[in-house]
């Protein structure tokens, strides 16, 4: 039997599915036909398919091989849409919500990302490593984003500060209050749009994404505009 090349990657990918339980769920109940299955858990990967331990009311820790649609898998770059699909079949089968829309599983990728780092690896998918890089925003937009940031807050009660009762007085607490929802939702936003751009991209490392991701997250379009900036370095 050759070497395996899908299975090397098994670590830093079940890290990442470990934090998409119902996603884990769907395989079992659907693909393992484990209709009794109450929650799982992505253990392990090769070319012909993945490993799910998983729970009934009755029993815990079993295990069932769910192979891939059409094994085997002969490099990285397949694992992802792979998964992706399996998952948007199984969940529209069993009437679950779609996990592979909303904001970005932080918590998942956290989980990769110190996978990736333990392994030594570069990357979960086909990439380049020179594309690979994260660029933080610039130092002065840091400050300022912070600082406006945190003021923003800091005003949203009320405050017995001379300067602080100043400011209020002229933009009332409401209004500084909607102000800081609206900033808040906004850097949210942008984090969902910098993770999607990442995983699109596809040559990012996990733990490159999420530091974009969390990047875009403090400093908005500071952090956006690097991205986007960072891009364009592909064709060049």
């Amino acid at each position: 039997m050759g070497s395996d090349s899908v299975a090397q990657f098994s670590g830093p990918i079940t890290a990442y599915m470990s934090g998409l339980p119902d996603v884990n769920l769907a395989y079992v109940r659907y693909f393992g036909k484990k209709h009794n299955a109450i929650q799982a858990t992505f253990t392990s990967l090769n070319a012909q398919g993945f490993t799910a331990t998983y729970a009934t009311a009755q029993d815990a820790g079993l295990q069932v091989f769910i192979p891939w649609p059409q094994p085997p898998l002969t490099e990285r770059g397949q694992i992802r849409p792979a998964l992706e699909a399996m998952a948007d079949e199984a969940q529209k089968a069993l009437g679950m919500p779609s996990s592979l829309h909303g904001p970005p599983p932080i918590a998942a990728l956290a989980r990769a990302a110190a996978a990736e780092e333990a392994m030594g690896r570069t990357s979960i998918y086909d990439s380049a490593d020179h594309l690979d890089k994260f660029e933080a925003a610039d130092l002065f937009w840091q400050v300022t984003l912070l600082a406006g940031m945190w003021s923003t807050w800091f005003l949203t009660q009320p405050r017995e500060m001379a300067l602080a009762k100043a400011v209020q007085q002229m933009v009332p607490v409401p209004v500084i209050q909607w102000i800081w929802r609206m900033a808040v939702g906004l850097h949210v936003g942008e984090a969902v749009v910098a993770c999607g751009i990442c995983v699109r991209r596809g040559w990012y490392s996990t733990s490159t994404t999420a530091k974009w991701t969390f990047s875009t997250l403090l400093f908005g379009f500071a952090s956006m505009k690097k991205l986007v900036s960072h891009g364009k370095q592909k064709n060049h």
